[in-house]
């Protein structure tokens, strides 16, 4: 009988194993989405050439720029595809547009960069505006945000943050975040600034709990993550798993105007959105767990059928 039931629960880990295996090709396919407003982007070529070079299981498919400024795109790679879109919503609405109308692939990995790459904390360093300098870290090897968003939260943000040092966490509590609110936002008005003035109100919400629940989305609780600067790799699997209206939710939403509160929001968003569903590695806990029950079960029963066969043949005796 134990033999049995070790065979069962055997042949029950080798076949989820050889599926979980299965859900990754030997090469796996990356597509980079690039929201492009008017920085040069002659690293990106180099950056690809580094990435295939030291990660040959990644393969780089498709390379989508995102172009909002009506300005040259400069040093894009000849297999990328630029695709003009609206200056709003800035990176936050590129991506959801990406997702929401533009995503074919059914596997891999999404690489979410931004033109400004480096800049934009450059410039809040040189700013004095945050103590930035020892509050940050950065994933600078895209690569190893690939590695990572292969892992069980299918989800690797380039920059962490120490709280102690700027004030605000990647971790936090889902209640507290979702009374966010702010009134107005400027910091990088310099950086971005054309030629148009955007005159669209900064805010129309409440806080960040209303705007969540107007877009459907759903967050963990009672602690979240935050992805902060808009740079991050996210596994393609989780991205589906989130219904397409709420997608299409997101893109109007940060359709409004250039810059507006609907785009903070969403920064908060990236990390903790995702639909609440059984994982592969919950579903191989799951199945241990059941055969362990069923073995002790088994061990029970078999220990009692033996204690009242002993206790028979003692009367008989």
């Amino acid at each position: 009988m134990f033999f049995q039931v070790f065979l069962i629960c055997f042949l029950c880990l080798q076949l989820l194993s050889y599926s979980h295996s299965g859900l990754l090709p030997k090469k796996i396919p990356v597509t980079i989405v690039v929201s492009h407003c008017k920085q040069s982007l002659e690293w990106l070529s180099p950056t690809i050439d580094d990435l295939t070079q030291h990660y040959p299981q990644f393969v780089v498919t498709e390379v989508l720029i995102f172009s909002k400024c009506g300005r040259l795109v400069v040093g894009a790679p000849n297999l990328s595809t630029i695709i003009p879109l609206p200056n709003v919503g800035r990176c936050d609405h590129t991506y959801a547009h990406y997702i929401a109308k533009e995503m074919t692939t059914t596997e891999g990995i999404v690489l979410f960069l931004k033109d400004t790459r480096h800049v934009y904390w450059e410039h809040k360093m040189k700013s004095g505006s945050h103590n930035l300098t020892e509050g940050l870290a950065f994933v600078h090897d895209y690569g190893e945000m690939l590695q990572r968003a292969l892992s069980s939260t299918e989800f690797c943000c380039r920059q962490y943050i120490n709280s102690q040092k700027t004030g605000i966490a990647n971790a936090v509590i889902t209640k507290i975040l979702l009374t966010w609110f702010r009134e107005e936002y400027s910091e990088t008005q310099n950086m971005y600034a054309l030629n148009s003035k955007d005159e669209t109100p900064f805010s129309i919400h409440t806080n960040m709990l209303q705007w969540i629940t107007e877009m459907g989305v759903q967050v963990p609780r009672p602690l979240t993550s935050v992805c902060y600067g808009g740079v991050f790799a996210v596994s393609v699997k989780r991205l589906r798993e989130i219904e397409p209206r709420v997608w299409e939710n997101l893109r109007m939403s940060l359709s409004r105007g250039n810059n507006i509160q609907e785009g903070h929001f969403m920064e908060r968003t990236w990390y903790a959105s995702r639909c609440v569903c059984l994982s592969a590695s919950l579903c191989l806990c799951l199945c241990l767990c059941l055969c362990l029950c069923l073995c002790l079960c088994l061990s029970v029963s078999l220990y009692f059928q033996l204690a009242c066969l002993l206790h028979s043949s003692h009367l008989l005796l």
